[in-house]
């Protein structure tokens, strides 16, 4: 007799595995957010693309769920929003599964993040290594933008630190803007990364004359005024007492002086004692002293 065997179609569908994807960069825009630039390969079925941003200074993770579907072969560019970063540094990852359960990571990129601190003419600018784990000649470009918009590059090299002395009576040297460009090498390929961008206003020269005379010949001489190289920007305080701490004069604007009068009426000769305040770049600079009154 004939012997009849099973015969079952089986198909068979083979799905590509997800592949490592490389993160090349990771730069700071002018709204605070980070634009990345990484690598995909969209053959594989992807279920689920993450995107991670540490920041280190917390090491709080805000993880991110991405739709893959929009991305395509080659480079791809995407931007975390401002409002959802603070302030770095970052360390940023992309995470990958596929229909299979494969998953892949991508390398970290640790973000390079700028500070500025000013004193004496001598803005101090540091800022915090850039990693990518398979850059090559690696080096740092710090930029410098005037109040006028001009632009310069101040240093170059590999040094995290640079201290950048500046007149800030110069035109333009009353706000610096600083920002830390790092360029380098993957697979021979060149690239960029940005730094946040940091603003300092600068410290005008002032003086203080320590007497002055409401009958004096010279006009400049007839009111108590601090003189400035360039009018400060920021809040601006004047406060001057009789020596028995009685209050006889308040400012907040630098055009406004001290004409040697008390609620209107003439202040006696005298040493009175004053505190000028003004805020700059985030800061509160304070100066006392005193300054005599003649009749």
């Amino acid at each position: 007799g004939r012997v009849r065997s099973a015969v079952q179609r089986i198909e068979v569908s083979i799905l590509q595995p997800i592949r490592p994807f490389p993160l090349l960069s990771a730069s700071y825009d002018p709204t605070g957010g980070i634009t990345y630039l990484f690598e995909w390969d969209n053959t594989a079925l992807t279920t689920e693309l993450e995107q991670n941003l540490v920041q280190l200074s917390s090491v709080n993770n805000m993880p991110s769920q991405l739709d893959s579907s929009v991305l395509t072969n080659g480079d791809n560019a995407l931007t975390i929003p401002g409002d959802q970063v603070a302030d770095g540094p970052h360390e940023l990852f992309l995470t990958a599964m596929d229909q299979c359960g494969n998953g892949q990571i991508t390398s970290l990129i640790n973000t390079s993040w700028l500070t500025v601190t000013g004193e004496n003419g001598i803005n101090q600018i540091s800022w915090t290594p850039y990693t990518t784990e398979i850059e090559e000649l690696l080096s740092y470009q710090l930029v410098r933008t005037d109040g006028l918009g001009n632009t310069e590059t101040v240093y170059t090299g590999a040094d995290l630190s640079f201290a950048d002395q500046v007149d800030p009576n110069a035109e333009g040297g009353f706000r610096l803007c600083y920002q830390i460009l790092v360029n380098y090498q993957i697979g021979g390929r060149a690239l960029t990364a940005q730094s946040n961008t940091v603003c300092q206003e600068q410290i005008p020269g002032v003086y203080i004359p320590n007497v002055f005379s409401p009958v004096a010949t010279q006009i400049l001489n007839r009111e108590f005024c601090p003189f400035f190289a360039r009018v400060p920007t920021g809040n601006y305080q004047l406060d001057i007492w009789d020596r028995w701490g009685g209050h006889v004069f308040t400012s907040n604007d630098p055009s406004f002086c001290w004409d040697g009068n008390d609620s209107g009426r003439e202040a006696g000769s005298g040493v009175y004692l004053y505190r000028l305040q003004i805020d700059l770049g985030g800061q509160r600079l304070e100066q006392v002293g005193d300054v005599t009154l003649i009749r």
